[in-house]
């Protein structure tokens, strides 16, 4: 009673220096990640091109930290853990030009304070190295000589022995901290030749980072200093993208530790230092949401006049003060829109919906100029004048709307009235004519995925308007085979590989219809018509070794059907939530295909065909990498439904009808098709004209 009297009476009194340090240890020390960033900033400080951590249990029994830097003098090691005590500052003018990491002596005094220290050093001018442990910032005993080369290992044991409520962190969560922290460190730093280590110990050891190697290169060329400029960058970036590719793989995010996706994370340097601006995130995440929902990961340096930024913000550093932010975010801001944009990644609303970049095929807008002189349903080329009369041979059809003549019937059926292509209804349509301009008016789902941007980017890119204009104006007049059809184009006949084309729509379909945008239509009525997939594709590959005459093995067939099925059921969630692909397993466990996309109105794909599309989605799609693998998903859709008939009498209906209006409408052709011979002008109608007036 009579301390809590005592505690009452608001009596100030000076602190105790035992509690004092305490206090600002608690600050200084606040978990595992704390230490190993201090102490990795000072071996930097120490000028060490190789730093190598190594963890035990989190951090939270044991930190190593070795470093071949300029090291610690023997008469300097019984100050090293004292409070304030620094070789880094002297006066207040010092701030004004400050470089260093650390400057206010207190990190190994805080450490000492909650932990065992213990610190090897030998300085290069000195034949062998000194020891010394430290106990609440104050040296055990005198430093004893020790064998050791040029630099630093700092050994902390027991982290917060005298501290039980930081003991219950839990070591992996500590032990990811730290990796991210070096992972951090080691991109900066690989341009300057220094390698960081970071590896666990105890029963399992094992190396999660280390890029000496990456950097070994570079830091030969730096100690040599014979390397010109432009060779020195070229050994710079090649180390840092090394370094890039080791710390993060080919999946930035998803290989990162400790990245959290609900929200952005802006990993910045400013002058060489880890801090935290949140102005700068604020104005940084601000340009990303005007493009994509999707909280971005952002890594950023900046070196700034020293006199210009106040680090003596925060006990650990983390925070700085910069003199012109607002000049500095502004800038910045510009920067990265210019960069992005020069990227491809405009922020302007886009609507990725194929009726906002195709013109409707029932409604045409003719390049022509209509004549007096000409017969119902001909006009004059463009580039005839208006004013003289014209040989017939110069008349060329591109009006499909009046059906005259014997070639005619081909002709889509046109509404009478001009009905805008955003109207969902057309008067008097023939079945071709609706399916497509469903199709066209639809509202496709927009998506912020960045892989599907950047592939429907590069379809863009692939095409050229002049092809894509010949496409468009073009007019179906007979199949010649099953891969080809006849087309005319202006006053062109063309040979068209109707195949390819499809195969190239559909693709595009299932990127434009990505992530919701497809009609899921069940197999059978009610979707009692499941399909089993380790069965069909086990009957493929045994079809497929009858047909090339070879022995069946259906032990071999069958566990290869066993693999893809469970290679498409590990994966049916993102099928079926991107791209409309039902499959689920049944109450027997059997993995059933219960449902496909519908990418055009109109049309079902080719039941033959669904046992190998099963078998090649599950086998040539690259599961790994997110571009690649939507790529290959809409690439073996495409080879799916671009699929022909097997009857060949209901050919000829279904390109005139199905395939062809939608082509000539939906596809962005690649320059590919054209070079390859798939849209290719085989004459001239004014050509034909002189043959037929002979005959």
């Amino acid at each position: 009673m009579e301390d809590s009297a005592l505690t009452r009476s608001g009596e100030i009194q000076i602190l105790p220096q035992e509690v004092v340090d305490k206090i600002a240890a608690g600050e200084v020390v606040q978990r595992p990640v704390s230490v190993v960033k201090e102490l990795v900033e000072n071996a930097l400080d120490a000028g060490a091109t190789e730093v190598i951590v190594t963890v035990e249990k989190g951090g939270l029994a044991k930190i190593t930290i070795a470093d071949n830097g300029g090291g610690i003098r023997p008469q300097d090691l019984p100050l090293a853990a004292t409070r304030h005590a620094t070789s880094k500052l002297r006066t207040t003018e010092d701030f004004a030009h400050l470089c260093s990491f650390g400057f206010r002596g207190e990190a190994l005094a805080s450490v000492s304070m909650v932990s065992h220290l213990c610190i090897t050093s030998r300085v290069p001018e000195v034949k062998v190295g000194y020891k010394l442990a430290y106990r609440g910032g104050k040296p055990l005993q005198s430093p004893k000589p020790t064998a050791r080369k040029p630099g630093t290992t700092v050994l902390v044991e027991d982290l917060f022995f005298n501290l039980p409520h930081r003991k219950v962190l839990r070591p992996a969560d500590e032990y990811n901290k730290i990796l991210t922290v070096l992972q951090h460190y080691s991109i900066l730093y690989a341009e300057q030749g220094i390698g960081l280590v970071c590896q666990k110990s105890g029963k399992k050891s094992t190396t999660d980072l280390n890029t000496s190697n990456a950097v070994a290169v570079l830091r030969s060329a730096l100690d040599a200093g014979q390397a010109n400029d432009d060779a020195l960058r070229k050994l710079q970036l090649r180390a840092t993208q090394q370094v890039i590719a080791q710390v993060f793989g080919s999946q930035l995010i998803s290989h990162l530790q400790g990245f959290d996706s609900r929200g952005t994370q802006l990993v910045l340097f400013i002058n060489s230092r880890l801090v935290e601006c949140n102005g700068l995130k604020r104005v940084m995440e601000d340009i990303y949401s005007e493009y994509t929902k999707i909280k971005p990961f952002l890594y950023l340096r900046l070196d700034v006049p020293p006199d210009t930024v106040d680090v003596n913000v925060h006990p650990t550093k983390k925070e700085v003060a910069l003199l012109y932010l607002d000049e500095i975010c502004k800038h910045i801001s510009s920067q990265l829109r210019q960069t992005l944009s020069r990227a491809g990644q405009t922020f302007e609303q886009e609507d990725l919906s194929v009726q906002s970049r195709l013109s409707n095929p029932y409604k045409r807008k003719v390049s022509a100029i209509c004549t007096d002189n000409a017969p119902s349903g001909m006009h004059l080329l463009a580039s005839q004048q208006p004013g003289k009369k014209s040989a017939a041979c110069k008349l060329i059809r591109t009006d499909q709307s009046t059906q005259v003549g014997a070639l005619e019937p081909y002709l889509v059926q046109k509404s009478q009235s001009e009905t805008p292509l955003s109207d969902k209804t057309y008067q008097n349509e023939t079945p071709s004519s609706t399916s497509s301009s469903q199709h066209s008016s639809e509202s496709l789902l927009d998506t912020s995925q960045f892989s599907i941007r950047s592939l429907r980017k590069r379809v863009r890119k692939r095409s050229t308007s002049r092809l894509e204009k010949r496409l468009r104006t073009s007019c179906w007049v007979g199949v010649v085979s099953r891969q080809r059809s006849l087309v005319q184009v202006g006053e062109d006949l063309v040979l068209m590989n109707h195949l390819e084309f499809s195969r190239q729509m559909f693709y595009q379909l299932a990127l434009d219809r990505f992530g919701g945008g497809m009609n899921l239509a069940e197999l059978g009525e009610g979707g009692q018509g499941a399909v089993d997939i380790q069965v069909i594709i086990a009957q493929a590959l045994q079809l497929e070794e009858k047909t090339r005459g070879l022995l069946t093995t259906s032990e071999t067939n069958s566990a290869l059907a066993d693999q893809a099925a469970t290679c498409l059921m590990d994966n049916s969630e993102m099928l079926e939530e991107y791209f409309s692909i039902a499959i689920e397993k049944d109450d027997l466990g059997r993995i059933m295909l219960k449902g496909l996309p519908v990418l055009l109105e109109g049309h079902c794909p080719q039941p033959h065909g669904l046992a190998l599309f099963l078998l090649r989605l599950a086998t040539e799609v690259d599961w790994s990498e997110e571009r690649l693998c939507f790529h290959g998903v809409c690439r073996e859709l495409g080879a799916y439904y671009s699929q022909l008939p097997s009857d060949n009498e209901a050919l000829e209906s279904f390109i005139r009808h199905t395939l062809f209006p939608a082509i000539s409408t939906l596809t962005v052709p690649p320059t590919v098709l054209e070079e390859e011979g798939c849209f290719q002008s085989v004459t001239k109608l004014s050509k034909l004209f002189r043959v037929f007036e002979r005959c």
